[in-house]
């Protein structure tokens, strides 16, 4: 018997502008496999209708009247919870914050606002915010409260890690909250450098450092070239250019910023800097793969667990996307498979990690 098809995903959209709306629709209408249930023009709406509507996707926007997009969400995950895409433009510092909010309020992913032109000219584009949807369609939510205890810090003796010099991250989809989750539990104190690579749209990398900064006891900012690496602090990859790690004359570890052409179709890449990682630290690194589509790192992260570093995946259960841990875990990459809430205590004591966690 032939396959039975499949039902259309059943997408809300919420927006207060009516041309947004319509290049939603016209996106949607030709990729095929979405059904429109409905539209919201501002938050109050958007509540309404989910409880209504009980669609399988809702597009949300932040900046709209009456009630905002990061107040619609905790409604709606709190009382009839859904998978929520905020649909988002870079405006400027406040709003980046406000979007970044609506990821702590309980919704999924951000994605870049389309635009007409991106409908047009920019066929890859297009298709990633199509298969973001339909990713994140698929991820099973819960009720979400407004507000969440704080991780637990985990104490650290600064022998343990001893023999380590960096941790190397990669990240894409979901990547935000796995990364408040894990940096967010990490001491003030903690004796290394962390580098991440998180694929992010254009404008936005800026704004998820400052909001991870306010959320850890690490500080946390956008790398720069030829910085040096020093203890507690995190860096992040910048728009558009790939975060490499290599050694200063005395031996210490500088951030590199290369404009080289896309690795996958990713600048940054997760494999430039993993890969960087196994070049310049060897067996003195950890690196890890986190949540996201696709499998961009697993390379990178075989290129470290082969030059002897300490490796891990996010496993399936935690991850918000299973792609890119999956996978790493398929390429042989990570020596260690590991639940979200069990990654910043195997960073704090990477010796301690049991057989059993292994792939």
């Amino acid at each position: 018997m032939p396959p039975l098809p499949q039902s259309p995903l059943r997408v809300l959209i919420v927006d207060d502008v009516r041309v947004n709306r319509q290049l939603l629709q016209l996106l949607l209408d030709q990729a095929k496999g979405f059904e429109i249930v409905g539209y919201a023009t501002d938050g109050v709406e958007a509540v309404q209708k989910a409880a209504q509507l009980r669609p399988d996707l809702i597009t949300m926007d932040i900046e709209m009247p009456r009630t905002n997009g990061v107040e619609a969400i905790r409604q709606i995950m709190s009382n009839t919870p859904v998978p929520i895409v905020v649909v988002s433009s870079y405006v400027n510092h406040l709003a980046m914050n406000v979007t970044f909010d609506a990821l702590h309020a309980g919704a999924l992913d951000v994605v870049q606002k389309p635009e007409l032109v991106t409908l047009t000219k920019d066929a890859r584009a297009c298709e990633r915010f199509i298969e973001t949807l339909r990713a994140m369609a698929s991820v099973k939510v819960i009720k979400h409260r407004a507000r969440r205890a704080a991780a637990p810090v985990i104490r650290i003796h600064p022998r343990r890690i001893r023999d380590l010099e960096l941790v190397a991250i990669g990240a894409s989809a979901g990547g935000p909250l796995a990364l408040a989750t894990i940096l967010g539990a990490l001491p003030a104190d903690f004796s290394l450098p962390v580098v991440i690579t998180q694929h992010m749209i254009k404008g936005f990398i800026v704004g998820a450092t400052q909001w991870l900064d306010a959320l850890c006891q690490l500080t946390v900012k956008v790398a720069t070239h030829g910085q040096p690496l020093h203890a507690g602090a995190v860096y992040f990859a910048p728009d558009d250019g790939h975060l490499r790690i290599s050694r200063a004359p005395d031996n210490t570890l500088v951030a590199q910023i290369g404009d080289d052409a896309a690795i996958g179709g990713f600048r940054p890449s997760i494999t430039a800097l993993l890969e960087s990682a196994a070049r310049t630290c060897g067996a003195r690194a950890v690196g890890g793969i986190l949540t996201g589509m696709g499998h961009d790192g697993d390379q990178g992260l075989l290129a470290m667990r082969q030059a002897g570093a300490l490796t891990f995946a996010q496993d399936k259960n935690s991850s918000m996307i299973f792609g890119m841990p999956k996978a790493a875990i398929d390429a042989g990459a990570a020596r260690h498979t590991l639940a979200l809430d069990k990654i910043a205590a195997f960073l704090c004591n990477p010796e301690n990690a049991t057989a059993d966690s292994r792939p």
